[in-house]
């Protein structure tokens, strides 16, 4: 008998060296800062412009969040129809697109027609969608080999796009 979901294991995070990371934050914003006081009308609003970008994203999608207050991924499993698919693969997606989008620690509410890559959507970047395919696969035990093959390849737009991405590769042979 399958292991129940709930109880999938985790993608193995590959941590840096902590003093490694130290040293590479520390040497970038050096040279940032250093930029903004050689150049301060060049870099100064750039990178005021940047913040403020990230600032307005990291608010709606807060907002979005708390509109789906209650939301979780009961919720969504019965909104896509988890019955006729993997709940693996339902709580893999659900779970590693949550944890990205989430705020404060808590896992962001998904709806199956959340769009990936519209910005009134999640706004993901489609390099980041391809990182975290792999763990999706990894936890629901999905082969990434001949995604081209895939009947949805260049097709997935949604959430519920993905998970029938996903479902439709294979299975790992020792799973």
């Amino acid at each position: 008998m399958r292991t129940p979901s709930r109880f999938m294991p985790q993608f193995p995070q590959e941590g840096a060296n902590p003093f490694l990371k130290w040293v590479f934050a520390v040497g970038f914003f050096g040279v940032f800062a250093a930029l903004i006081v050689a150049w301060p009308l060049v870099w100064g609003p750039l990178v005021a412009a940047m913040a403020v970008g990230i600032i307005l994203e990291k608010r709606r999608l807060r907002r979005l969040a708390n509109a789906r207050e209650g939301e979780s991924i009961c919720t969504f499993a019965r909104s896509i129809g988890a019955k006729k698919l993997d709940t693996h693969v339902v709580r893999a997606v659900y779970e590693e697109l949550g944890k990205i989008l989430g705020t404060s620690g808590s896992k962001f509410p998904l709806r199956p027609t959340d769009q990936l890559y519209e910005t009134s959507g999640l706004n993901l970047d489609p390099d980041d969608l391809d990182e975290l395919l792999v763990a999706i696969a990894f936890r629901s035990q999905r082969s990434l080999e001949n995604t081209e093959s895939n009947p949805y390849y260049d097709k997935v737009k949604t959430v519920a796009d993905l998970v029938q991405f996903v479902m439709a590769q294979p299975v790992m042979p020792n799973a």
